[in-house]
């Protein structure tokens, strides 16, 4: 399941897809295997802390994806040094759209 963090639209009671916006990970009650940032250079400080929270709570976040464009700086070397895999310049999306075709493409080779 993907659940929308967002501080501000939090506050507005704002929900996506039924699913309700929260102002931190360390709301949800749920397993976060990964966490995926669409943020601002500025804010990257402020999720790694946020995620550093949820860690230090649940232990529970095994990759921080940072969507291309992102300055990531030194709170991201320190989140490295955590032993999360960190995955930068990167769109998760277009990953997972990525696989899922070479996954079919072998699978009709295979058949061939």
């Amino acid at each position: 399941c993907v659940y929308p963090v967002n501080p501000e639209l939090a506050t507005k009671g704002i929900s996506i897809q039924g699913i309700p916006v929260v102002s931190s990970l360390v709301e949800i009650d749920e397993t976060v295997e990964c966490v995926n940032l669409h943020i601002k250079s500025e804010d990257v400080e402020f999720w790694v802390n946020d995620i550093s929270e949820r860690m230090e709570r649940r232990a529970d976040i095994d990759a921080v994806w940072f969507e291309p464009g992102i300055e990531l700086g030194t709170p991201v070397i320190d989140a490295a040094d955590f032993g999360w895999m960190v995955v930068s310049e990167k769109c998760l999306l277009r990953e997972v759209k990525n696989h899922n075709l070479d996954f079919l493409m072998e699978e009709v080779i295979n058949k061939l």
